[in-house]
């Protein structure tokens, strides 16, 4: 069992992984938050629990795990500067882009909710949606939020399996709202 666990959050893990190269605590809802940035500064959220820093050697993300790596939360930047970025203009086209080909395969693997807004201080725009999927009886479950600024598009992602997932969705949600950019 727990076997498939890994292989259907490393399934997952793998896909959003692949939104890197195209530019996870037990219980976080009694524990402190810490701020945490990429590694130009450019950015920072603040998340409570005890969280793993994942370097994954891109600038533009934070990739956080919990010790069993069942849980995992990444912000990924595509700044508006970036050539690849020239045609998306709001972001309906970047959820559009990202739903066509990062997530396209995991989106086929389960069900998608629909978009939401989400209040985030200081953005443009901010929706969210979420993923549940299952493979050999393990439900793992993705809660993407899309972030729009005057200077770039995230990607800020919550994975885990079922159980880590629902325990700590609700504190990992407000987590993402805490989200800014650094001057």
């Amino acid at each position: 069992m727990k076997s498939r666990i890994k292989k259907l959050v490393f399934s997952i893990t793998v896909l959003l992984c692949i939104a890197l190269l195209f530019g996870c605590s037990n219980s976080t809802s009694t524990t402190p938050a810490k701020d945490y940035s990429n590694e130009l500064n450019t950015f920072k959220v603040s998340v409570p629990g005890e969280w793993i820093v994942n370097k994954i050697g891109n600038e533009n993300n934070i990739t956080l795990d919990n010790e069993d790596k069942s849980l995992t939360v990444t912000i990924q930047a595509f700044p508006k500067s970036f050539p690849a970025m020239e045609q998306i203009k709001d972001i309906d086209s970047f959820i559009n882009l990202n739903q066509q080909t990062v997530l396209a395969k995991l989106i086929e693997m389960g069900e998608i909710s629909s978009l939401e807004n989400v209040a985030i201080d200081e953005v443009k725009a901010a929706k969210a949606n979420e993923i549940v999927a299952s493979q050999d009886g393990v439900v793992a479950k993705a809660y993407i939020t899309y972030i729009e600024t005057e200077k770039s598009f995230y990607s800020a992602t919550i994975t885990g399996v079922e159980k880590q997932y629902d325990k700590n969705i609700d504190s990992l949600k407000e987590a993402i709202k805490t989200f800014k950019e650094i001057e």
